[in-house]
């Protein structure tokens, strides 16, 4: 089976999971979507996980679009965005222009932890943007300076404008989403708000776990951490994600080899 139908497989099992959340939440007590909202949490934060790993692979599959409808829409981003940032911090790892880590030294541990809980209303706003230079030019510059950090060089320019004209999905999904919750905000609040924020708290300890502040000279093992805890895999570390060294080895491998490659 290829690459792309795998990761589309994998994220179905999750969006079931996510179902049966929902049917369970539904049919029990208040507080059961209080005890749900985690898992909920988890599980949209693992569809992005899956979509990290498409981000790795070449061009953009039938399979990868359906992905990611499923786990990058709903969190405010494409897989164009997030190729864009994302393997730039692959090339650039822990280097002074890596767009992961200048957040880091400017703001700390502490101060980063709280901003990255507001990643997916800055996706949401970039895409928002994305759609707004199709109609105002002008905007484009912003919107460089959110995606790439106003790169303007070929590679720049190449990814500001593949992203920018796929971001109207996001945009429509996130009015959707904001309309619903107008007319059901208790409801949406607890099966769909509450879960989000989970799901950015699993991403910024993720985020902040898996690399160290050493420079890049010092190599992947210094820079770059593994975690295995069968605890945290199911909320911070899904799909393996928390074999981050092994992942900087091997970008392109499929999350389901990480263990075998790590041995």
């Amino acid at each position: 089976m290829k690459a792309d139908a795998r990761l589309l497989r994998w994220a179905a099992l999750d969006v079931v999971m996510m179902l049966a959340c929902w049917a369970l939440s539904a049919l029990g007590p208040w507080w059961t979507s209080l005890v749900m909202a985690p898992v909920l949490g988890g599980r949209i934060h693992a569809l992005g996980v899956l979509l990290h790993d498409a981000c790795h692979l070449p061009g953009t599959s039938r399979s990868i679009r359906v992905l990611e409808a499923l786990g990058g829409w709903p969190i405010g981003t494409t897989v164009e965005s997030m190729r864009a940032h994302h393997l730039r911090h692959h090339a650039r790892t822990n280097a002074s222009n890596d767009p992961y880590l200048v957040p880091r030294h400017a703001l700390g541990d502490v101060k980063l932890f709280v901003v990255l809980l507001g990643i997916f209303p800055f996706w949401v706003l970039r895409s928002f943007i994305g759609v707004g230079t199709l109609v105002f030019p002008r905007l484009t510059k912003t919107y460089a300076a959110l995606l790439v950090s106003g790169e303007d060089d070929a590679a720049g320019v190449r990814d500001v404008e593949r992203a920018r004209r796929v971001e109207w999905p996001v945009a429509l999904t996130w009015a959707t989403l904001l309309t619903v919750t107008a007319l059901a905000p208790t409801t949406m609040a607890r099966h769909w708000w509450l879960p989000l924020l989970w799901a950015a708290v699993f991403n910024a300890c993720r985020f902040l776990a898996e690399h160290t502040l050493a420079p890049p000279e010092a190599g992947l093992d210094e820079t770059t951490r593994e975690f295995t805890s069968p605890w945290l895999a199911p909320f911070v570390f899904p799909h393996y994600v928390g074999l981050h060294r092994t992942h900087h080895r091997f970008p392109t491998a499929s999350w389901e080899t990480l263990p075998s490659l790590r041995r």
